[in-house]
């Protein structure tokens, strides 16, 4: 023990004096002060103004919506292996973290899974505006697309934001449709049939059955969801694959012309070798 306690004295007697403490105190302080310095994050939010909107129980129409910048938890949320296999899943998620206000519907009101109800409510069309704003507002210089120009032939990349696209108004909730032959009851044929827009459940569904089945498969569940048929009690998705081929092209068109609305899916862009201008076709996965 006493030879401990004489190399503790001769320790510290190469203490420093109380000034040259202090000196070292400030030093230290001030260092410490610039290396926990928390940054200050852009944070606040911007409003846009759907095609359509979100329509409550109400009939109250709910059209704009403010979205908040992409973090790092928001990738990782984004990569998980069950989103990612999920294209409807991917983009329902997007929308569901970075919007924060939709009308004056807000998030923070709500529980996680009452927004997702609203999420999963909102028409695939306004979905794809409100991610190709997301994307547009979290990149610098916008998305990329591979063009290829018809005239000369060049391969090369082509750049856009959300104002560069045109912007297809909204028409109408259904489209009426008079089938060829329809759906089959009992030696019945029924053709008289009333097609929704889809929603964003509707396309997470699809993409789950896209997974585990073929095109065609999906497209039939699909519809099976979308499709009613005057007395008929309920659509199966065996009823739309023994539809004629003709009455599923009907099925087809009225989605595209008379339901389609938001982002077009064509963009004009201008050949950089030649200068032929020609369009690009686009899709949700771009925004991507």
């Amino acid at each position: 023990m006493p030879r401990q306690r004489k190399e503790v004295i001769a320790e510290t007697s190469d203490i420093p004096d109380e000034a040259t403490q202090q000196e070292l105190a400030g030093e230290v302080a001030e260092f410490t002060k610039e290396k926990i310095e928390i940054p200050q994050f852009k944070s606040e939010d911007y409003t846009y103004t759907m095609p359509y909107g979100y329509e409550d129980s109400n009939g109250n129409l709910h059209n704009t919506f403010t979205i908040r910048p992409m973090r790092g938890d928001d990738e990782r949320a984004f990569n998980a292996p069950d989103v990612r296999e999920n294209g409807g899943k991917l983009l329902r998620t997007l929308a569901e973290r970075l919007t924060t206000s939709i009308g004056d519907l807000r998030k923070e009101d709500m529980s996680r899974s009452e927004w997702r109800d609203i999420i999963k409510k909102l028409y695939i069309y306004d979905m794809d505006y409100i991610v190709a704003v997301a994307q547009t507002y979290n990149s610098e210089n916008g998305f990329a697309i591979e063009g290829t120009c018809p005239e000369c032939g060049f391969d090369e990349e082509h750049t856009y934001t959300v104002e560069d696209l045109e912007i297809v108004p909204f028409k109408s909730k259904f489209a009426e449709i008079e089938f060829s032959e329809g759906i089959q009851r009992n030696g019945k044929y029924y053709t008289s049939g009333t097609l929704r827009i889809p929603t964003a459940a509707d396309r997470e569904v699809l993409g789950a059955v896209t997974k585990k089945s073929a095109e065609a498969d999906s497209f039939d569940t699909y519809v099976s969801r979308l499709l009613t048929v005057e007395g008929v009690d309920f659509i199966t998705a065996t009823d739309i694959h023994n539809m004629l081929s003709k009455d599923r092209k009907k099925i087809r068109t009225a989605l595209r012309d008379e339901l389609g609305f938001g982002p077009d899916n064509k963009i004009k862009v201008t050949c950089s070798e030649c200068g032929e201008e020609y369009e690009v076709e686009i899709s949700v996965g771009n925004f991507m």
